[in-house]
Order: C-alpha cells, then structure tokens, then sequence
C-alpha cells in the first residue's frame, strides 16, 4: 500500500533552500519584478511583421518557464488579440501553422529541444518567427 505523502516539508523554508539547486525560491519571490521588466522591454521592442504577410493567428513556442510568459499575455491581453493565440510545449505543432502564423520561439537558454524542433518546423512551413532568448540554437 502507498504510504501518504509527507507535504508539511514545503513549509519547511530551510529544507526547501537546501534542496533548491536551481534558486527557483528566489525566482518566484522576484516574479512580479520580473513581470514589470518584461513589460517595460516589450514596450521599447515592437514586433515588425512585413507588411505584405497577413497573420491569422499567433503560436508561442515554450516550455516551463518560457511558457508561463506566454500563458500570462493570454491571460493579461487575450482581449487586444485581433487574432486567436495560444500557446505550444510540445515537439508536436498544431497542424494550422503555415505562412499566416506568427511564431514566437520563448527559451531562456535557446536549445531546448521541444522548443527548438517546433521552431524547425514552424519555419519549415513558411511561418513568420522570432525568438526570444539568451542564445542558443533558437537565435
């Protein structure tokens, strides 16, 4: 028989530290500094798409984190979308990605593979990408 889980651990703040390898504590208390930042960047940023490519729909590309990005503007601006948005963690892409989708590739290290091989197809079926990240493969 399986025995219960134990999760009064995750109120345990010094054993959560000492088994937080990647800082992800410090991460989520920096959230919403980090949500500011993201919205102070993307309003100096603005996305050109050439004027001769009609877009019917946006497909952002990310996994963890990188997808939490995309889930958030779907939450937060889902209403000033003129056109359908979602977002894809997976290898696989929606089978409606073609030369009228506007992809954007979100990976903060740049090689992560679901990320990377969703990419290779999106531009393989003549989608307008671009990419978000520190580098890597997606750059």
């Amino acid at each position: 028989m399986n025995q219960p889980v134990d999760f009064s651990l995750l109120d345990n703040f010094e054993f959560m530290q000492n088994i937080d390898s990647e800082n992800m504590l410090d991460a989520l208390n920096n959230f919403p500094q980090q949500l500011r930042e993201i919205a102070q960047i993307l309003q100096k940023a603005p996305v050109l798409i050439p004027p001769s490519r009609s877009i019917y729909n946006i497909c952002l590309l990310g996994m963890g984190g990188s997808a939490i990005a995309g889930f958030i503007a779907e939450k937060l601006y889902s209403n000033d979308f003129s056109v359908p948005f979602i977002v894809n963690n997976d290898y696989v892409l929606p089978h409606w990605v073609n030369k009228n989708t506007f992809v954007i590739a979100n990976s903060y290290s740049g090689n992560t593979d679901e990320t990377v091989f969703a990419l290779t197809e999106a531009q393989r079926r003549g989608a307008f990408c671009s990419a978000i990240s520190t580098g890597g493969k997606v750059e």
